[in-house]
């Protein structure tokens, strides 16, 4: 299980993340109370997937995130991974659940810190890497040779 050393909680405690709570909340809240923070100057609430994709961002560029380690590795990166994985439609976005809640309710960084490095650990185990071998014609990766010539 991923966890925060005291020096991690002294760091986020100097570092508290910056988040519109207005228009985020207001995504994850009950259709009531997203329609009370819809105004004629706003285009509209945005998506659950809009709204979680903007909170990756968030929290991709957040000193915390470059700072903080899961399997040895600046979670920062991961983020990234997860925000490129959370674009397709097809990508289910149940596990955010407990973070959206705790961003929608001003919960504590650290709480939401936390939820984030579990995050990253339970995707991590069901999310293959994303490959760096190219593409290939039946499972062989394609290559020239001059031996052939």
């Amino acid at each position: 299980m991923a966890s925060l050393t005291k020096e991690d909680e002294k760091f986020i405690d100097k570092h508290h993340l910056k988040i519109d709570y207005d228009i985020f909340g207001a995504t994850f809240e009950d259709s009531s109370v997203a329609k009370a923070y819809a105004s004629p100057e706003r285009e509209g609430l945005l998506s659950r997937r809009d709204a979680t994709s903007n909170l990756l961002i968030s929290l991709q560029g957040h000193p915390a995130a470059k700072r903080l380690q899961y399997l040895q590795r600046p979670i920062n990166g991961q983020l990234a991974t997860i925000y490129a994985q959370a674009q397709s439609e097809t990508f289910d976005l149940s596990p955010f659940t407990t973070l959206t809640k705790l961003v929608a309710t001003r919960a504590s960084d650290l709480d939401i810190w936390r939820v984030i490095l579990q995050l990253i650990a339970d995707l991590s185990r069901v999310s293959p890497p994303l490959s760096s071998i190219p593409p290939s014609f039946s499972g062989t990766p394609l290559r020239r040779s001059s031996a052939s010539f």
